[in-house]
């Protein structure tokens, strides 16, 4: 599957959401997914086995990530398909409003990207240090959740975006593969079913608060916050 150009983007129209795992979907999330036509966007829910057909042959996926959690495959599939395709990205949580108007402004303007604005400090990671914390607090009035937005596929932000992820997989590439994720939540450290300490090298943030804000903070001025927060209230579990 690809787009011609950068441009069919505008006429696709797409809102990809992911289920990268074989863990099971709760009856709240599914209730969620059937929101997602609210948005008026083409839904393209992908699994692990439609996912397949979307691989770009001349850009296959990076090969750890066949050892990644599900979190962190729906991390890195969000990263891939905003850059290679554009379009809409969302977590499976309920939606009532219709993206359209927010697509058409992003395809009207000069920005590269239109998400809702960061919920506040809580949504900064501290797992990078105070320093790392303190210079994206600083800016958190400026910058978006990673949860939900539309993307212009092959911009400078998200080829950072993407290339950042990949270094990160690069960089631990060989403790993935002695050690991959063992449950679909899983990071470094974490307190497993059997109480061993799971020794997966990701954190949770690795691909998304650690990566997407830092890069975020780089194109401030290409980026519009008018994107209506979704439902964060529901148990999703």
């Amino acid at each position: 599957m690809t787009l011609k150009n950068k441009d069919d983007f505008a006429n696709a129209k797409n809102l990809f959401c992911f289920w990268a795992d074989d863990n099971p979907m709760s009856d709240t999330r599914k209730k969620c997914l059937e929101s997602l036509p609210n948005t008026r966007l083409n839904v393209q829910f992908l699994d692990k086995q439609s996912i397949n057909n979307w691989i770009l042959e001349d850009h296959p996926f990076h090969p750890g990530y066949q050892f990644l959690s599900a979190t962190h495959k729906s991390d890195y599939l969000r990263a891939y398909f905003m850059h290679h395709f554009g379009g809409g990205y969302s977590d499976i949580k309920y939606l009532d409003y219709s993206w359209l108007p927010a697509f058409d402004r992003l395809i009207e303007s000069d920005n590269y990207i239109v998400g809702y604005p960061e919920v506040g400090i809580i949504g900064i990671t501290r797992k990078r240090g105070i320093l790392f914390f303190v210079k994206l607090a600083l800016k958190v009035n400026k910058l978006i959740g990673c949860g939900a937005f539309i993307c212009k596929p092959y911009t400078p932000f998200t080829e950072l975006w993407i290339n950042n992820v990949h270094k990160i997989m690069d960089n631990n590439l060989d403790m993935l593969t002695i050690n991959p994720a063992n449950e679909p939540l899983d990071y470094t450290n974490k307190r497993l079913n059997n109480r061993s300490r799971s020794k997966y090298p990701l954190r949770h943030a690795s691909f998304s608060g650690e990566n997407f804000h830092p890069v975020c903070a780089k194109f401030l001025n290409r980026i519009d916050r008018s994107l209506q927060t979704p439902d964060f209230t529901l148990d999703y579990k």
